[in-house]
C-alpha cells in the first residue's frame, strides 16, 4: 500500500461514490492526488471527514448550501470553503445564495479533494487542463490549490463587468424624460447584488489571509491571489457606491421634477390671484358707483389685463418663467 493510502486512505472512502468521484490526476514523485467529488451524499461526506480526522460539523458545512467562505485547520488537513459565482442567474437574484454556490476543499500531505454540489464550468475547464498538464507540475498540491482559488475568484469578474454595464444603462434611463418604478427597482436589485458580491469577496479575501504558503517559492503566488481578491473586492465596493450615487440621483431628480411642477402651479396661482380678487369683488351684490360710468366695464377689463401683464412681466424679469 502506498504512503498516501496509509496516511489518508481516500480511495477506500470514495470507492462507493460511483460517478461522482473522479481522480483528476495523480503523481508519484512527488506523491499527490487530486480527487473531485460532485453532489456526494451524507454517508460519503461523513466517511470522508472521519477518515481525514475532521469534526462532524465539517460534514454539515459541506451539506449546507448557504455556508460562507471560511478556513479551518485540523492537524495536517486544511478545510477551505469558497463560493463561486454561477451563471446564468434570474434577473431578480440579489442574495449570495442565489448568485453563488459553495466549493469545499480538503487539502493535506499528498492530496487535494474538491467537493461541490453542482459541477461548475470553471472547475470543468480546470480539470481538463490538469488531466493533461498536472503530472508535470513541480509543486502539484499548491499549484492545484492556487488554480482552484484563482478560477473561483475569476468567476466574479464577468458578473462585475455586466453589473457595471447594467448600472450605466440604468443611469441613462434615469436621465430620460420619465422616471419609472421599473428603473427604481432595477437600481435597488443591483445594489443588493453588488453588496452580496462584495461581501463574498471580502470573506474569500479573509480566507486567503489565513492560507499559508508551503515554501518560500510559492509565497509570491499566494500574495498575487490576495492582491487579486483585494482588487475584485474593491471593484465590487465601487459598484456599491455607484448604486448609492444612482439612488441619490433618483431622489434628486424626483425632487427637482416635483419642484418644477410646484413652481408652475405657484406661478399660475399668483398670476390669477389678483384677477380672482377683482372678479370676486365686483361679483358681490352691491351697487358700486363705477357701475354707472359710461366706460366702467371697459375700465375693469383694462385693469384685469394690466394686472395680468404686469405680474407675468415681473415673474419673467425674476427668471421664474424660464
Amino acid at each position: 500500500m502506498d504512503r498516501l493510502t496509509q496516511s489518508h486512505p481516500i480511495t477506500c472512502i470514495l470507492s462507493d461514490s460511483g460517478a461522482v468521484r473522479r481522480v483528476v490526476f495523480s503523481t508519484t514523485e512527488p506523491e499527490f492526488r487530486w480527487i473531485d467529488i460532485i453532489a456526494p451524499d451524507r454517508p460519503t461526506l461523513h466517511s470522508l471527514t472521519q477518515e481525514l480526522g475532521l469534526p462532524p460539523s465539517t460534514t454539515e458545512d459541506c451539506l449546507d448550501p448557504r455556508c460562507l467562505p471560511k478556513y479551518e485547520r485540523h492537524g495536517t488537513v486544511a478545510f477551505i470553503i469558497l463560493r463561486a459565482h454561477v451563471d446564468p442567474v434570474p434577473e431578480s437574484a440579489a442574495s449570495s445564495a442565489e448568485l453563488t454556490q459553495p466549493l469545499m476543499i480538503f487539502t493535506g500531505p499528498g492530496f487535494l479533494v474538491t467537493v461541490h454540489r453542482w459541477d461548475h464550468s470553471a472547475l470543468a475547464r480546470l480539470r481538463r487542463d490538469y488531466e493533461e498538464n498536472g503530472p508535470t507540475l513541480e509543486h502539484p498540491a499548491f499549484a492545484v490549490l492556487e488554480a482552484v482559488i484563482q478560477e473561483t475568484m475569476l468567476t466574479y469578474q464577468a458578473p462585475l463587468d455586466r453589473l457595471a454595464a447594467d448600472l450605466e444603462r440604468v443611469e441613462d434611463s434615469l436621465l430620460g424624460p420619465r422616471l419609472t418604478e421599473k428603473a427604481l427597482e432595477a437600481v435597488f436589485v443591483r445594489k443588493r447584488r453588488a453588496s452580496a458580491l462584495a461581501w463574498m469577496l471580502l470573506r474569500i479575501r479573509e480566507v486567503l489571509l489565513r492560507v499559508h504558503a508551503p515554501t518560500e517559492s510559492t509565497l509570491p503566488a499566494l500574495q498575487a491571489l490576495r492582491e487579486d481578491a483585494d482588487a475584485l473586492h474593491f471593484r465590487a465596493r465601487e459598484l456599491v457606491e455607484y448604486t448609492d450615487n444612482l439612488m441619490n440621483l433618483q431622489i434628486g431628480i424626483a425632487s427637482h421634477r416635483t419642484n418644477e411642477v410646484m413652481r408652475v402651479l405657484t406661478v399660475m396661482s399668483v398670476v390669477f390671484m389678483p384677477l380672482t380678487f377683482i372678479v370676486g369683488l365686483y361679483g358681490m351684490n352691491f351697487d358700486a358707483p363705477e357701475f354707472h360710468w359710461r366706460h366702467g366695464y371697459l375700465m375693469v377689463w383694462l385693469i384685469l389685463v394690466g394686472l395680468f401683464i404686469g405680474v407675468v412681466r415681473w415673474f419673467r424679469r425674476r427668471g421664474w418663467l424660464r
